[in-house]
């Protein structure tokens, strides 16, 4: 059909600003700005809708294993700014 679903809708609502966000956070984390720790985070919270609402998905082995590999990378990434001592780099009261 040529309607748009409720996944599809979610996603450009949703997913659109949230790749936006993450992008720019990714800058920022790279360059050392404390607004990158919290865009990131509200670019990993803001994908949790899409993810619930998209469905069940089929993957071919090596799709499923960069999804989980990518999922990996972005949990580790947000411990790191926020449990390790990197943390004191994009702390509020950083100087």
């Amino acid at each position: 059909s040529d309607e748009f679903s409720v996944p599809d809708i979610l996603w450009l609502a949703v997913g659109i600003p949230a790749l936006i966000v993450s992008i720019v956070a990714w800058v920022a984390l790279w360059r050392g700005w404390r607004l990158g720790r919290r865009r990131y985070t509200l670019g990993w919270l803001a994908f949790l809708p899409i993810i619930a609402f998209t469905g069940p998905l089929v993957q071919t082995g090596p799709g499923a294993f960069l999804d989980t590999v990518s999922s990996l990378v972005g949990g580790v990434l947000l411990g790191l700014l926020y449990f390790s001592d990197l943390r004191q780099l994009y702390a509020r009261n950083a100087s």
